[in-house]
């Protein structure tokens, strides 16, 4: 990581992956972190997750008000892009969600509780009529969330096994 900060990035990212074979946890790994998967690709990127990415804390401290009352990455990456500053990905820094006693009530709650939370941090930028449609939407979003998933799965060549396997246990997504 110290390495990657000395290149002129604000936050660097890295690679997430599943530490615990079981079908459940590869659900949960898919819909939390499949985007993040390796072989996640290197350099400038819209994204990075809040389990595995580091900020210069100079370029952190130009965004204080974006994360002052709670911190998610969405508006601290959108506020750091917007000053023109990058945040970008590397796969060789790498993170594994190991989860050995999850069940399933549980990642059905955090799956409700984490939707609202990104739902009520994306839909602050939003017009009504966007809020509305989306509202219509929403019935279709399980099933292109899975399409999303499978898709990313099958061209990243590494865990497309397991995501089928995963399926019928991705419900909780």
């Amino acid at each position: 990581m110290v390495e990657a900060h000395r290149r002129p990035d604000a936050g660097i990212g890295g690679a997430i992956e599943n530490g615990v074979d079981r079908a459940l946890n590869w659900a949960v790994y898919f819909c939390d972190f499949g985007r993040y998967q390796n072989p996640v690709p290197a350099g400038a990127s819209a994204f990075a997750s809040d389990a595995n990415v580091t900020y210069k804390r100079a370029d952190l401290d130009l965004v204080r008000e974006s994360w002052k009352g709670a911190y998610r990455e969405v508006p601290v990456n959108d506020a750091l892009r917007a000053l023109g500053k990058t945040i970008s990905l590397d796969p060789t820094m790498v993170v594994y969600q190991n989860r050995h006693a999850l069940t399933f009530g549980e990642a059905l709650r955090e799956r409700y509780s984490w939707g609202r939370s990104y739902g009520a941090t994306r839909v602050t930028w939003l017009t009504t009529p966007k809020r509305l449609a989306y509202t219509a939407l929403a019935p279709v979003l399980p099933a292109l969330l899975l399409l999303r998933m499978g898709r990313r799965a099958w061209q990243r060549k590494r865990h497309f096994g397991n995501f089928l396997r995963a399926v019928p246990s991705s419900s909780p997504c």
